[in-house]
């Protein structure tokens, strides 16, 4: 009778382990999938952005477009050295670098401090809407770039990082912005770059002189606002994906909680 239990056991853990392996299969099977579509809503958006920048995103809005050097579009600044001389001194100032600047994001979460002089903190600055653009990077993310809103406090930058001041009769910060994006996506700061071993690094000189597609002011702001509702649709199914995500993980979880508790 033992040895029929045994087996009997045996059998039913065999069909427990065996049930588990195809729930996980499906599961693996899912994220899979999910991962998918997650590279396709980039994909997406990459081409929103190459649209955006070639005149192709709304019907004949290639008039009038011109294409001229980031420095005439708009007022270029590489950030403050980070020296040993500014580490302590008299007025210590918080700064960003290029670790807080992520794909059109700001992470104030990691903020250091050195010390800027009333000279250096009026030259280095930062003002709601400039942007920010990394110096150096991994090569597939040399030039991320982020609009600066403000921040409860004021905040200068460091010379990993690049600031574009957009004259305002020429371009609109969030104009700006798509053409960076585009530029990061497209590989066209990229290939203005020089790596080294695994960092890329986009020079004054050589950003300064990187194209910038120019379009009427007026065809921007239309340009700006069609961008602004695509991509908050993106945003919205990649959102979805993630809350699917995790659900399948909250599954694979109870799946394992059930099968120990039995």
């Amino acid at each position: 009778r033992d040895d029929r239990m045994d087996q009997w056991h045996a059998r039913e853990q065999r069909h427990a382990v065996a049930e588990i392996a195809k729930q996980f299969s499906r599961l693996d099977e899912a994220v899979a999938n999910l991962k998918r579509v997650k590279a396709n809503l980039k994909n997406f958006e990459t081409a929103l952005l190459r649209e955006a920048v070639e005149g192709r995103l709304l019907p004949g809005s290639v008039g009038g477009w011109r294409t001229v050097q980031v420095c005439e579009a708009g007022d270029v600044l590489l950030g403050r050295q980070r020296g040993p001389q500014y580490l302590t001194g008299r007025y210590p100032r918080k700064y960003l670098r290029v670790a807080n600047v992520k794909d059109d994001a700001i992470d104030f979460g990691d903020i250091e401090t050195m010390d800027f002089d009333e000279v250096h903190f009026a030259k280095y600055r930062l003002l709601p809407r400039d942007i920010l653009v990394s110096e150096g990077q991994s090569p597939e993310l040399l030039g991320q770039s982020a609009i600066f809103c403000g921040y409860d406090e004021p905040l200068c930058f460091q010379k990993t990082l690049h600031r574009f001041r957009a004259y305002p009769k020429v371009t609109t910060p969030e104009f700006a912005q798509i053409v960076f994006r585009a530029h990061v996506r497209t590989g066209v700061f990229r290939r203005l770059g020089s790596i080294t071993t695994n960092i890329g690094h986009l020079t004054l000189e050589k950003f300064r002189a990187a194209p910038f597609p120019l379009p009427p002011l007026a065809q921007q702001h239309r340009i700006v606002a069609e961008v602004d509702r695509r991509q908050s649709v993106l945003r919205e199914l990649e959102a979805e994906v993630e809350a699917n995500m995790r659900r399948v993980e909250a599954l694979r979880q109870a799946i394992l909680s059930t099968a120990f508790a039995e």
